[in-house]
């Protein structure tokens, strides 16, 4: 029974500082939660520049052609491209 009570002590007496810290500077705390979003953001951005940038290479085949051509493009490349491709057909289909 006295381990008991003794690690419940020690238990409280352990947190009382962390929760009167917390609650002593909340300011400080959204400060730091507020950095800290904007670090993560600022990785996600880079991580997602970083995987626009990487070429994504594609086998196409050329028509009347047995032989395909590999081709190399950053993502926005090929985001561009098909926008292009799209845009041709429907103003095609306006004709």
């Amino acid at each position: 029974m006295s381990k008991l009570s003794l690690a419940v002590a020690a238990f409280v007496f352990a947190a009382s500082p962390a929760a009167f810290a917390a609650q002593a500077n909340p300011e400080q705390e959204s400060e730091q939660e507020v950095a800290a979003t904007k670090e993560k953001q600022d990785s996600e951005k880079r991580e997602a520049d970083e995987a626009d940038q990487k070429k994504i290479c594609k086998r196409i085949k050329n028509m009347g052609s047995r032989f395909s051509q590999k081709v190399c493009m950053t993502r926005a490349e090929w985001d561009a491209e098909r926008r292009g491709t799209q845009d041709s057909i429907r103003d095609s289909k306006r004709d």
